[in-house]
């Protein structure tokens, strides 16, 4: 009895692991995709309010805090990334000699680190406020439609790829489970 219950245990760990290994895959499209959508709608505030930077990114965070009550996948990044949108949004306002690149590395390099994101995708997030210097709003809203773009092409192939390989993770997680299920007992 105890043996059935250890091959059972063996088993369930084995494949819980892999189902762990497919959702980190697929947070990282979800973290991509949340990205995508941020950028697509500060693109919208700048073209069609013509709001600044530091109103813009406070208008982020209470949507992105409203998404994250809202969604389930990705809680934990949305609420993040909104605290850090609104402590840019804070420095900006009350520390005006500090340019809008050390404000949003400092912020958004920490939300970063924390996420699943690679290190190509973290220097593509933190590239934006190296190209907010343009003194017009066409100009830095044409650039935050190119980044969406990026992030939701990216999201894309990772979800893509997450899928394809899921059943092949699943099977070989079940496999070596059942290998020291054999090897073992």
């Amino acid at each position: 009895m105890l043996r059935l219950i250890g091959i059972c245990l063996t088993l369930a760990g084995s494949f819980g692991s892999g189902l762990a290994f497919c959702r980190e895959k697929s947070r990282h499209a979800g973290t991509l995709f949340l990205l995508a959508e941020l950028f697509l709608r500060m693109a919208e505030e700048i073209g069609y309010s013509a709001e600044r930077l530091p109103d813009v990114f406070s208008q982020m965070s209470v949507w992105l805090a409203k998404d994250a009550e809202n969604d389930s996948f990705g809680k934990e990044e949305a609420s993040a990334l909104a605290e850090a949108l609104l402590h840019c949004a804070d420095r900006l306002e009350q520390e005006r000699s500090e340019p809008l690149e050390v404000v949003w590395n400092a912020e958004l390099g920490a939300w970063a680190a924390q996420t699943v994101l690679s290190r190509e995708e973290a220097k593509k997030l933190l590239s934006f406020a190296k190209e907010q210097g343009f003194p017009d709003r066409e100009r830095q809203r044409q650039w935050m439609l190119r980044l969406s773009g990026e992030f939701k092409s990216r999201a894309e192939s990772v979800f893509e790829k997450a899928a394809s390989e899921k059943r092949m993770v699943l099977s070989v997680s079940l496999a070596a489970g059942a290998l020291v299920v054999v090897l073992f007992w």
